[in-house]
Protein backbone atom coordinates (compact mmCIF):
# COMPACT_ATOMS: atom_id res chain seq x y z
CA UNK A 1 0.00 0.00 0.00
CA UNK A 2 2.56 2.71 0.52
CA UNK A 3 4.46 1.99 -2.70
CA UNK A 4 1.05 3.18 -4.25
CA UNK A 5 1.06 7.06 -3.29
CA UNK A 6 5.06 6.85 -4.32
CA UNK A 7 4.05 6.14 -8.06
CA UNK A 8 1.82 8.16 -8.29
CA UNK A 9 4.62 11.06 -7.33
CA UNK A 10 6.88 9.94 -9.92
CA UNK A 11 4.09 9.47 -12.31
CA UNK A 12 3.26 13.04 -11.21
CA UNK A 13 6.62 14.41 -11.77
CA UNK A 14 7.17 12.89 -15.72
CA UNK A 15 3.76 14.58 -16.25
CA UNK A 16 4.90 18.17 -15.17
CA UNK A 17 8.60 17.46 -16.87
CA UNK A 18 6.99 16.37 -20.17
CA UNK A 19 4.41 19.17 -20.27
CA UNK A 20 7.10 21.75 -19.03
CA UNK A 21 9.73 20.51 -22.17
CA UNK A 22 7.16 21.21 -24.71
CA UNK A 23 5.85 24.57 -23.31
CA UNK A 24 9.56 24.94 -23.62
CA UNK A 25 10.17 23.76 -27.35
CA UNK A 26 7.33 26.55 -28.09
CA UNK A 27 8.71 29.34 -26.54
CA UNK A 28 12.36 28.89 -27.39
CA UNK A 29 11.11 29.18 -31.31
CA UNK A 30 9.96 32.67 -30.46
CA UNK A 31 11.14 35.97 -28.50
CA UNK A 32 11.13 36.96 -25.10
CA UNK A 33 10.22 40.20 -24.31
CA UNK A 34 13.61 40.67 -22.53
CA UNK A 35 15.23 39.96 -25.95
CA UNK A 36 12.98 41.97 -28.00
CA UNK A 37 11.84 45.62 -28.39
CA UNK A 38 7.67 45.11 -27.97
CA UNK A 39 5.04 47.19 -29.49
CA UNK A 40 1.40 46.80 -29.35
CA UNK A 41 -0.45 47.30 -33.06
CA UNK A 42 -3.83 49.08 -31.67
CA UNK A 43 -6.68 47.65 -33.60
CA UNK A 44 -5.67 44.83 -35.99
CA UNK A 45 -5.83 40.89 -36.28
CA UNK A 46 -3.76 38.96 -36.11
CA UNK A 47 -4.09 38.18 -40.04
CA UNK A 48 -3.51 41.62 -40.69
CA UNK A 49 -0.41 42.13 -38.99
CA UNK A 50 1.40 39.40 -39.86
CA UNK A 51 0.73 39.98 -43.50
CA UNK A 52 2.04 43.46 -42.74
CA UNK A 53 5.46 42.21 -40.60
CA UNK A 54 6.39 39.88 -43.74
CA UNK A 55 5.99 43.38 -45.68
CA UNK A 56 8.36 45.18 -43.69
CA UNK A 57 10.64 42.72 -43.06
CA UNK A 58 11.43 42.42 -46.82
CA UNK A 59 11.94 46.49 -46.81
CA UNK A 60 15.08 45.53 -43.95
CA UNK A 61 15.81 42.00 -44.71
CA UNK A 62 15.83 38.85 -46.89
CA UNK A 63 12.88 36.56 -45.45
CA UNK A 64 14.48 32.83 -44.92
CA UNK A 65 10.63 31.21 -45.49
CA UNK A 66 11.65 27.79 -44.06
CA UNK A 67 11.95 29.20 -40.67
CA UNK A 68 8.92 31.80 -40.99
CA UNK A 69 5.17 30.70 -40.26
CA UNK A 70 1.97 32.18 -40.22
CA UNK A 71 1.06 29.61 -37.73
CA UNK A 72 3.95 30.80 -35.06
CA UNK A 73 3.28 34.39 -36.20
CA UNK A 74 7.06 34.22 -36.52
CA UNK A 75 9.04 35.69 -39.21
CA UNK A 76 13.00 35.26 -39.63
CA UNK A 77 15.33 36.89 -41.46
CA UNK A 78 18.43 35.45 -43.98
CA UNK A 79 21.68 36.92 -42.55
CA UNK A 80 22.69 40.15 -44.65
CA UNK A 81 26.19 41.34 -43.98
CA UNK A 82 26.96 44.72 -42.85
CA UNK A 83 29.62 46.87 -44.75
CA UNK A 84 30.30 49.42 -41.77
CA UNK A 85 30.28 47.39 -38.67
CA UNK A 86 33.19 49.16 -37.19
CA UNK A 87 35.95 47.64 -35.38
CA UNK A 88 35.81 45.26 -32.41
CA UNK A 89 37.82 45.15 -30.06
CA UNK A 90 38.41 41.24 -29.76
CA UNK A 91 37.45 40.34 -33.09
CA UNK A 92 39.09 43.05 -34.73
CA UNK A 93 37.66 43.62 -38.62
CA UNK A 94 36.65 40.25 -38.97
CA UNK A 95 33.15 39.88 -41.02
CA UNK A 96 30.18 40.84 -39.37
CA UNK A 97 26.26 40.47 -40.01
CA UNK A 98 22.43 40.82 -39.00
CA UNK A 99 20.00 38.77 -38.53
CA UNK A 100 16.09 39.83 -37.29
CA UNK A 101 13.09 38.69 -36.35
CA UNK A 102 9.39 39.85 -35.98
CA UNK A 103 6.96 37.83 -33.96
CA UNK A 104 3.42 38.47 -33.96
CA UNK A 105 1.53 37.60 -30.85
CA UNK A 106 -2.35 37.84 -30.27
CA UNK A 107 -3.07 37.74 -26.58
CA UNK A 108 -7.45 37.99 -26.63
CA UNK A 109 -7.94 41.14 -28.55
CA UNK A 110 -4.84 42.54 -28.08
CA UNK A 111 -2.21 42.12 -31.36
CA UNK A 112 1.69 42.74 -30.33
CA UNK A 113 4.16 42.69 -32.60
CA UNK A 114 7.89 41.80 -31.41
CA UNK A 115 11.04 43.11 -32.92
CA UNK A 116 15.15 41.99 -32.40
CA UNK A 117 17.88 42.68 -34.85
CA UNK A 118 21.42 41.07 -33.95
CA UNK A 119 24.55 42.14 -35.06
CA UNK A 120 27.03 39.30 -35.36
CA UNK A 121 30.48 38.70 -35.71
CA UNK A 122 32.71 35.79 -37.16
CA UNK A 123 34.49 34.40 -34.36
CA UNK A 124 36.36 31.27 -34.87
CA UNK A 125 39.48 32.42 -36.65
CA UNK A 126 39.54 35.40 -33.75
CA UNK A 127 39.26 32.76 -31.28
CA UNK A 128 42.45 30.76 -32.76
CA UNK A 129 44.24 33.82 -33.18
CA UNK A 130 43.18 34.57 -29.11
CA UNK A 131 44.60 31.20 -28.17
CA UNK A 132 42.29 30.60 -25.19
CA UNK A 133 39.13 28.77 -24.58
CA UNK A 134 36.29 30.42 -23.44
CA UNK A 135 35.44 27.53 -21.71
CA UNK A 136 35.64 27.54 -18.36
CA UNK A 137 37.18 24.31 -18.44
CA UNK A 138 38.76 22.42 -21.33
CA UNK A 139 39.41 18.45 -21.59
CA UNK A 140 43.10 18.76 -20.28
CA UNK A 141 42.04 21.83 -17.52
CA UNK A 142 44.63 24.08 -19.32
CA UNK A 143 43.39 26.88 -21.06
CA UNK A 144 43.84 27.19 -24.76
CA UNK A 145 43.15 23.31 -25.40
CA UNK A 146 41.23 23.92 -27.52
CA UNK A 147 40.12 20.85 -29.96
CA UNK A 148 38.72 21.57 -33.64
CA UNK A 149 35.87 19.79 -32.05
CA UNK A 150 35.15 22.64 -29.90
CA UNK A 151 35.45 25.16 -32.70
CA UNK A 152 35.16 24.18 -36.51
CA UNK A 153 34.90 20.29 -36.92
CA UNK A 154 32.16 20.53 -39.70
CA UNK A 155 31.66 19.02 -42.65
CA UNK A 156 31.76 22.25 -44.82
CA UNK A 157 32.72 25.85 -44.62
CA UNK A 158 29.61 27.17 -44.34
CA UNK A 159 29.31 24.49 -40.88
CA UNK A 160 32.61 26.10 -39.67
CA UNK A 161 31.37 29.33 -39.17
CA UNK A 162 30.97 30.41 -35.72
CA UNK A 163 29.12 33.60 -35.02
CA UNK A 164 28.99 35.61 -31.60
CA UNK A 165 26.28 38.04 -30.97
CA UNK A 166 27.95 41.00 -30.54
CA UNK A 167 24.92 43.58 -29.90
CA UNK A 168 21.26 44.28 -30.09
CA UNK A 169 20.28 47.06 -32.90
CA UNK A 170 17.52 48.25 -31.16
CA UNK A 171 17.14 51.18 -32.99
CA UNK A 172 16.65 49.13 -35.89
CA UNK A 173 14.06 47.49 -33.93
CA UNK A 174 12.08 50.46 -32.91
CA UNK A 175 12.11 51.34 -36.86
CA UNK A 176 10.60 48.03 -38.06
CA UNK A 177 8.47 48.39 -35.78
CA UNK A 178 7.15 52.05 -36.12
CA UNK A 179 7.07 51.12 -39.76
CA UNK A 180 4.67 47.84 -39.29
CA UNK A 181 2.40 50.13 -36.97
CA UNK A 182 2.04 52.80 -40.04
CA UNK A 183 1.32 49.64 -42.33
CA UNK A 184 -0.93 48.34 -40.29
CA UNK A 185 -2.84 51.64 -39.85
CA UNK A 186 -2.23 53.01 -43.57
CA UNK A 187 0.13 56.16 -42.39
Amino acid sequence: MKRYPGIMGWVAILAVVGVGCQRGDILNQGLAPSQSTTRAMGDTSFQQAYAAGRQVMAQYFPIDPARSGAGTGIIKSKPTDVRDAGRDRLLGDSPARQIATIQIVQEGPVVTALAQVMQQRQGSAAEKRMGYSQERHSYTMNPGDTGPGDMEAATTPQQNENWINEKRRRDLEGRILDDLFNRIHGK
